[in-house]
Parts: C-alpha cells; structure tokens; sequence
C-alpha cells in the first residue's frame, strides 16, 4: 500500500481540486524538416542514435494516452536541431549541428520548432489551473544504457524536485508500487539526472505553484525499446499500471 503521508496528499488532491494529468514527448522522434535535410545529411548516424531522439517514449506515449484517455503532446523532430527540453537560452538548446547557424535561422528555428511546443504544452497547464485543477505533468525521456563509459544501472529513473512536496511523495510512493509489482524493475529517484535541472519541467515549477502543478520526468532506459519485445512491453505496462494504481489507492 501507499503510505499513508501519500495516502492524505492524494485524497486531497483528488477530492478537494480534480487532477488533470498531461502526458509530453519533447524528443518523440528524429525527422528533420525540408529546410535542414541538407544540413544535417552528413549526420545520418548521430540521428539515429541517443543524440537524436528518446527511442520509445512516443510509443509509450500513445499507448498511455489510448489507455487513459490524458492528453499527449509528442514532438517528432529531432533533438539535434533544438532541444525542447532545454531552455532557448540554454547553451546547449541548439547540437554541435544547428550551432553554426546564424543567429537569425537559429532564431528561426526557436520559433517554428521549440517554442510550439512549449506554448503548447504551457497552455494545457494553465487552462487546468484556471479551472481549479491540480496538473501532473509526466515528460517522457529514455537514456542511453552506457554514455561515456559508464553504465547506467536501472531500468526506470523518476526526476522531481526535491523542494516542491507533491513531487517528492508522488514519486516516492510510485517507486513504492513499482518495487511491489515488478520486484525485478530496478527503479532510481533522481537518476540518471537531476529532476531540478534545466528542462521543461523546471520551467514550469517557476509558473506555477507546488499546489497546482507537478512535474515529473519518466526516464526510461533505452535498452528496453531498442531491443522490443515482451520485456518492453512489459515494461510500458509496468509503467501504466503502477502509476494507475497509485491513483488508484489514494481515492
């Protein structure tokens, strides 16, 4: 079961304030845009892999939101051209591949291709707060097993902040229910990042307050959809049912 602290928060929250959950991809896929084809043929390879996109989070996307009914925002364009998950003044926003732009195009690009989707996403927050809502916001990321060198050992990485309360028992009390269910799924808070560094979750902890909003970042190790099968669909179920359950518990 839940704890009991948990237990209380979600009582309140889904009692007191009806929840609003928004499901998000910011790296859903690798397409390059017409205008870039020529820019980024020579990077076919680093496309396809890590540097390129989040492999699996799209497709875990669409079969949360076919299961749920929330409302997916899924990016498809690569990651190499703007990171969506970072800031625009972020020095890492624009890869070794879009940073030689000028300024200008690259200005361009954050206005066709980042700021879209952070609006978008930014707008569904606010319109469930305006109506009285509390919104848990899940960003869907996979990581490279090893980088650099070093392995990353686990299989699923929950990243919050550690100053904002609601994130702090929601992810601890999934992890919970995620050790209870799938003893063999090895589960890590705040790993392999820190839930409080830049990215879309942290921009809109400065919009709006512990009370109405909730970001937390699913990251999933890449292994898992790289490889297929019934250990990655497995896995996207494990992810489905535990948080449902921990919904579930607390009504």
């Amino acid at each position: 079961p839940v704890a009991a602290s948990c237990l209380q928060l979600y009582r309140e929250l889904m009692h007191r304030r009806p929840l609003t959950i928004l499901l998000t991809c910011e790296h859903g896929g690798h397409q390059v845009p017409p205008a870039y084809r020529k820019l980024f043929a020579p990077h076919r390879a680093l496309l396809q892999s890590h540097r390129g996109w989040d492999p699996g989070t799209a497709q875990l996307g669409e079969r949360w939101h076919q299961a749920s009914g929330w409302e997916l925002q899924t990016a498809i364009v690569t990651r190499l051209l703007a990171d969506l998950n970072r800031s625009p003044h972020h020095p890492r926003v624009f890869s070794e591949v879009t940073r030689q732009l000028p300024v200008s195009e690259r200005q361009e690009v954050l206005r066709e291709y980042h700021t879209p989707h952070r609006r978008r996403v930014y707008a569904a927050v606010e319109a469930a707060v305006k109506a009285k809502r509390r919104v848990l916001h899940l960003g869907l990321h996979s990581f490279t097993p090893e980088l650099d060198g070093h392995v990353r050992n686990t299989d699923l990485g929950l990243l919050y902040d550690p100053s904002r309360a609601w994130e702090v028992e929601l992810s601890r009390a999934w992890r919970q229910v995620l050790r209870a269910n799938a003893a063999d799924t090895q589960v890590r808070l705040n790993y392999p990042y820190r839930g409080n560094a830049d990215g879309l979750t942290t921009f809109l902890r400065k919009q709006f307050p512990n009370n109405s909003y909730a970001g937390i970042e699913l990251e999933i190790n890449q292994r898992f959809p790289l490889a297929g099968g019934p250990a990655w669909t497995r896995l996207q179920s494990t992810c489905i049912d535990t948080l449902s359950q921990v919904l579930a518990e607390a009504s």
